[in-house]
């Protein structure tokens, strides 16, 4: 998204949608070499308000975000992963981690994102 804390939920939100975002975690810099770190990363998820959309708080992977919400099928998940080309082999282990933990929590998750692969 390149969203950062200078951008407000105000000057992005969308009438109607509940507004979820992570925006780049420059601490992510600590397991990486300071170089290596650029400045685009984040994520936002926008979910209708009626959905009842409420944050996966355990979903702990940096630049990234997860969200369930209700819909005619039951609840569903859904996660924007922003996975940085400089992530460390370890937090690539956390961040696959969460995503199958994400999908074992419900039968229906949908994992979107730009992957870097």
């Amino acid at each position: 998204t390149h969203s950062s804390k200078e951008i407000s939920d105000v000057e992005i939100s969308i009438p109607g949608f509940r507004i979820f975002r992570r925006d780049r975690d420059f601490s992510v810099a600590s397991n990486v070499e300071e170089a290596s770190v650029s400045n685009g990363g984040g994520c936002v998820i926008f979910i209708k308000d009626i959905l009842n959309p409420s944050l996966i708080d355990w979903f702990k992977v940096p630049d990234s975000i997860a969200v369930e919400f209700d819909s005619n099928i039951g609840r569903i998940n859904i996660a924007c992963v922003y996975r940085s080309v400089s992530l460390s082999r370890n937090q690539n282990t956390i961040m696959t981690s969460m995503i199958k933990k994400l999908a074992d929590s419900n039968e229906e998750s949908i994992v979107v994102g730009d992957f870097n692969l």
